[in-house]
């Protein structure tokens, strides 16, 4: 039998385990966009997807919200991607500026049917801390996201955005 020790001692290795266990799902990479099962685009709506791509010279790690009409669209990691679906319109995409950085903006007007690629770039500010933001053509756009890995998507409520 045995000893309340033993059983201590047992509980306390099966605890570590799962901690351990955990973690270590915890720290896996996102899966690339292209190896994912993206939905398509529902009837009526648009699709604005937003990247960042990896940038060896890009030493600034802050990831910055980026809005649609004001609203949280999402965060930019570095060689991530992410798609809001949107009812057809206007749209001002801002990404906040990080102290006393300009907060760069892009009015766009987007067609039901339509995706276009925003791009989340790394701006020429005083501190080295803004970014920017540039429409990619729809070919290129769509190879960068392909290689970027997947944070998910959803619509974009019109409450929310404003529109």
């Amino acid at each position: 039998m045995p000893s309340r020790f033993d059983r201590r001692w047992l509980s306390l290795k099966r605890a570590s385990a799962s901690i351990l266990f955990l973690a270590a799902a915890g720290c896996a990479e996102p899966p690339t966009t292209a190896s994912v099962a993206i939905p398509p685009l529902p009837p009526q709506q648009a699709r604005i997807w937003f990247y960042r791509e990896v940038d060896t010279a890009d030493w600034n790690s802050t990831t910055p919200y980026v809005r649609l009409n004001g609203a949280i669209a999402g965060v930019p990691v570095q060689g991530g991607a992410f798609y809001r679906d949107v009812p057809p319109g206007h749209y001002g995409i801002t990404v906040d500026g990080w102290g006393k950085s300009p907060t760069p903006s892009r009015e766009v007007a987007i067609a039901a049917g339509e995706q276009i690629y925003a791009r989340i770039g790394l701006g020429a500010s005083w501190n080295r801390q803004g970014f920017t933001i540039t429409l990619a053509p729809s070919e290129l756009g769509r190879a960068a996201v392909a290689h970027s890995e997947f944070y998910g998507g959803r619509a974009l409520t019109a409450a929310s955005a404003g529109t």
